[in-house]
């Protein structure tokens, strides 16, 4: 779940602790925390917000500045995006013949499943109250659930391909975005720089990865003190030759993996 706020929004710290309470199986995160992983990429901020929402399941805006403002108009208008976007706007400005009122705001009423909400910024019992009600929504029914595959989608793939990171991390970890790539490329195929620090960056907010270094000199390792689990089940195509460089790398240790992988014929 991604949360969108303000710099230090105090609105939104407040939902991500009521969400972790209350639902301790929904990850949320924030994209600055993310983008400290990119910023040395040629990419932009809202590039990578756009690729980290669409993985998201749902994603909350608090309208409450110029740059949410933004944020709302820019989500709304990607076709990927505007199904799953909960606005929270001020009930103060609910009548307001507006443009975010009469465009993002109207568009949402009628394409998102959770639909804006107009409620009081303070206190903040009216805004967890309806968000409450939206999180039900994203509990679909035992059947749907059991006959999903993992990567019938791009938004399932990419999730499986952060979970397969994290799972990397904690073979060879402390790793670099070189050393993931390296092995990313063996098992599936070549991931773009920003992508792989994209998810990085995101395996780190959800606290399943912990990071030493900024920039190019990050390097990565699994979060074994969070206590939060990863997925036993990867949703990639692990055939022989991908199930051979996992083993390589599982049977060694951080020093000389890359070695066994080179030698595997």
């Amino acid at each position: 779940m991604f949360i969108c706020g303000k710099f230090h929004s105090r609105r939104r710290d407040y939902l991500q602790k009521h969400i972790r309470k209350t639902h301790s199986n929904v990850h949320v995160f924030y994209a600055e925390d993310a983008w400290n992983h990119v910023r040395h990429l040629p990419l932009s901020a809202l590039q990578m917000e756009s690729y980290l929402a669409k993985i998201a399941d749902m994603v909350i805006i608090i309208v409450e500045s110029v740059g949410t403002a933004a944020e709302l108009g820019a989500f709304a208008l990607n076709d990927d995006l505007r199904g799953k976007i909960f606005a929270v706007v001020d009930e103060e400005y609910k009548d307001d013949e507006s443009f975010i009122n009469t465009g993002p705001l109207r568009w949402l009423t009628t394409d998102s499943r959770f639909k804006p909400a107009f409620v009081q910024f303070e206190p903040m019992f009216e805004v967890v109250a309806e968000l409450d009600q939206r999180l039900e929504l994203l509990k679909p029914p035992f059947r749907m659930r059991s006959r999903q595959t993992v990567t019938r989608t791009p938004r399932a793939r990419e999730k499986h391909l952060m979970y397969l990171l994290c799972h990397i991390a904690s073979m060879i970890g402390p790793a670099d975005a070189s050393d993931f790539s390296y092995v990313i490329s063996k098992i599936l195929a070549d991931v773009d720089d920003w992508q792989l620090n994209s998810l990085l960056g995101l395996a780190t907010s959800l606290e399943l990865t912990t990071c030493r270094g900024t920039g190019g000199e990050a390097k990565y390792s699994r979060n074994r003190a969070s206590g939060r689990a990863l997925g036993t089940k990867i949703g990639v195509n692990a055939n022989r030759e991908r199930a051979r460089v996992l083993d390589a790398v599982i049977a060694t240790n951080s020093d000389t993996w890359r070695e066994r992988i080179a030698e595997l014929k």
